[in-house]
């Protein structure tokens, strides 16, 4: 039996991998299971969170009936910008909002408001922003800041027996641990969370400013700490047993950033997946408003993530597939479609 081997996980907006690594981190066996969306016409794009949590489990059992080993430790990456409500008994009150979910543009431009206005911002609140996280919160209601208040007016009964706002990562990481927790480059993209010098805290002072509860937030912690260990629950869902160790993990974005071994400063990558960017880490914390291009914390905890993000690639390709009759749960040969 080979011993200390990592389970790692990636819960992406289509599908759901599985990775067995050694403790040196070689490949042993993979795993994925496909993820639906449902979307409305009023901007929504939800997933069902036992979804996600069925799919782990399902590629968890497979990998370790097909491989004669012993998980010391299990890690999770996962799609960024999502919002999950529960209550105090750990249930999700409505599906998930996740980053692609745009019905709270107008809670966003609401706080965003002010005069003079820069592309849309108040100049006040966009320089308090700037000041304090190195960004501000999208116009088009796609960041979590924006949810959370999409959910407090909008549903004003969920919003009263919310106990935390969970981020994809976040309430996966309750399910395996009992515990609520955040890593900082998840809780950065809410807007939250103050990113000057050192500091990796949620802002009071924004958080007061849009009107929540600081207490509906889980707490930051490093990427690489091990919170917990498996609750007996999750352990034998998962088949693994409750001595495994779990990572804080980080979010989808920060670690491809660390997979493309991108950790030196200036060296770029680019990712192309159902969105796309291209990145690199800075020592330094980064923007350009005028483009739209700014840094955020990455799981490296001495580096800023500096980011172009282009949120239609692959899934462009899965809609004209779709249009041609082509669905496939595999791949399509798009260069083969392209030469008709």
């Amino acid at each position: 039996m080979d011993k200390g081997a990592i389970l790692s996980f990636d819960i992406g907006t289509s599908q759901v991998k599985g990775v067995l690594f050694t403790p040196a981190l070689e490949i042993i066996d993979w795993q994925h299971h496909s993820l639906e969306i449902q979307f409305s016409e009023n901007g929504g794009a939800e997933q069902e969170q036992e979804a996600w949590w069925q799919a782990l489990c399902w590629c968890s059992k497979r990998l370790l009936a097909r491989n004669n080993v012993e998980v010391e430790s299990i890690a999770l990456s996962c799609q960024m910008a999502g919002v999950v409500a529960v209550d105090k008994q750990q249930q999700a009150l409505m599906p998930a909002m996740i980053w692609m979910d745009t019905r709270s543009a107008a809670q966003a431009k609401a706080i965003m408001q002010g005069f003079p206005k820069i592309s849309g911002y108040g100049l006040g609140r966009l320089l308090r922003w700037l000041i304090l996280t190195n960004g501000a919160p999208s116009l088009a209601g796609k960041d979590p800041l924006s949810k959370m208040l999409y959910i407090k007016q909008k549903k004003p009964q969920i919003w009263q027996q919310s106990w935390k706002l969970l981020d994809v990562k976040d309430y996966l990481l309750m399910r395996l641990s009992n515990r609520f927790v955040t890593t900082a480059d998840c809780a950065h993209l809410s807007w939250l969370m103050e990113s000057r010098g050192n500091k990796r805290q949620w802002s009071p002072s924004l958080i007061q400013l849009v009107g929540l509860d600081q207490e509906k937030l889980p707490d930051i912690v490093p990427a690489t700490e091990y919170i917990a260990r498996l609750s007996p629950k999750a352990a034998k869902e998962l088949g693994l047993t409750a001595s495994t160790k779990v990572v804080a993990g980080c979010g989808d974005v920060t670690a491809t950033a660390l997979g493309s071994k991108g950790s030196i400063n200036q060296q770029a990558h680019l990712y192309i997946g159902t969105s796309c960017w291209i990145a690199c880490h800075l020592a330094q914390r980064k923007v350009d408003v005028f483009r739209a291009i700014g840094s955020i914390c990455s799981a490296h905890p001495q580096r800023n993530l500096y980011i172009a993000t282009q949120e239609t690639a692959g899934a462009a390709l899965d809609w004209v597939a779709r249009q041609m009759g082509l669905v496939d749960d595999n791949h399509v040969d798009y260069d083969a479609i392209a030469r008709i």
